[in-house]
């Protein structure tokens, strides 16, 4: 919760500060990943990126909010929630994580996620290092 009220706090007085931080932290490396996109601004600062999007039903992300935090304190109705599952429509590709397995999950990351991150970057082979 202060996290959030900290992120409204600031993109109150600078609607851009998150997307600069994140630019800046892209031209220190050839490799960047941002995670925690959940903004219109935010999604198209990078425009020519490969985006993922990690979805969950709303239950789902309601129940985990909860469990991390002791209550869902309006979860699904703050800005950085319902335009979530807007941004998913314009990704590249979507996984969704509903409460499968961590093996079960891996194993569709290496099938949908994986190929799609070889064409930005070299991925290695986890066997390999």
């Amino acid at each position: 919760m202060a996290a959030r009220a900290i992120g409204d706090a600031v993109l109150a007085v600078d609607p851009d500060a998150f997307v600069r931080f994140a630019r800046r932290r892209a031209t220190r490396s050839r490799r960047y990943g941002m995670t925690g996109v959940r903004l219109p601004q935010e999604f198209a600062a990078f425009p020519d990126s490969l985006s993922i999007g990690l979805s969950a039903s709303p239950a789902l992300r309601a129940a985990r909010l909860v469990n991390r935090d002791g209550s869902a304190y309006q979860p699904l109705h703050h800005v950085t929630e319902s335009e979530v599952d807007r941004l998913f429509l314009r990704c590249d590709g979507v996984l969704t994580n509903e409460g499968h397995s961590l093996e079960t999950f891996y194993a569709r990351y290496v099938a949908e996620v994986r190929p799609r991150l070889a064409t930005y970057f070299v991925v290695r082979n986890s066997a390999t290092g």
